[in-house]
This record gives C-alpha cells, sequence and structure tokens, in this order.
C-alpha cells in the first residue's frame, strides 16, 4: 500500500484524476484507461492488467507508473522542461499507448 494523500485500489472502470499538491497512489490498477492531470505532486500508479490508454499531464509534479510487460506500449511525449524514463516494452504500432505532457516534470514508466 503506498503512503499517499488519496489512495485508490481496485479500480477496474475508467479512471480521471485530477490533483494540484496532493501525492495519488493506485494499486491493483485494472482499468482499461487513465487519464491524469497533476500539477505541483505526485502519482504513484500499479496496474494489474495492461492498460488500454494512458494520458498524463505534469506541470511541476512526478509519475511513476509500473505497467505489465506483458505488452508493448506506444509511448509519445511533448517535455518542455523534464523528462520521460521508458523502462517498459515499447512499440510504434502497438495498441496500448502511454501519452505524456509535461511541464518541468518527470514520468517514470517501469515494468511490474
Amino acid at each position: 500500500q503506498p503512503s499517499a494523500d488519496v489512495v485508490l485500489a481496485d479500480l477496474a472502470g475508467p479512471v480521471s484524476i485530477t490533483a494540484r499538491s496532493d501525492d495519488i497512489g493506485a494499486t491493483g490498477l485494472r482499468s482499461p484507461s487513465l487519464t491524469a492531470s497533476i500539477t505541483s505532486g505526485h502519482l504513484t500508479g500499479v496496474f494489474s492488467v495492461p492498460p488500454r490508454r494512458i494520458a498524463v499531464t505534469l506541470a511541476s509534479a512526478q509519475a511513476t507508473l509500473r505497467l505489465p510487460v506483458t505488452a508493448r506500449y506506444a509511448v509519445t511525449s511533448r517535455v518542455t522542461s523534464g523528462y520521460v524514463h521508458v523502462g517498459v516494452p515499447r512499440s510504434a504500432t502497438a495498441s496500448d499507448s502511454v501519452t505524456a505532457s509535461i511541464d518541468s516534470g518527470e514520468l517514470e514508466l517501469q515494468p511490474r
């Protein structure tokens, strides 16, 4: 269980998160999609099954997403300041996608 201001667990439907100055922890996600907009905070998400679509917007924020390596991910990003680290299998033609828009932030895509 992550230490966070807000904890989400075992969600199976589409997930949408908008947070400012919060730490969000999500575990056991079986969601087909995650849309997150985080300002001055942190998001940690752990997926049990590969999501179909992830869209993350970070402004002065960090996010770490742990994704199953049983799938490949098409990763696209727009980074003004910061970085995206992709540590999961990726393919430009994959049907599962991760889109990131980062303005002073960091996104880590790590294997689960």
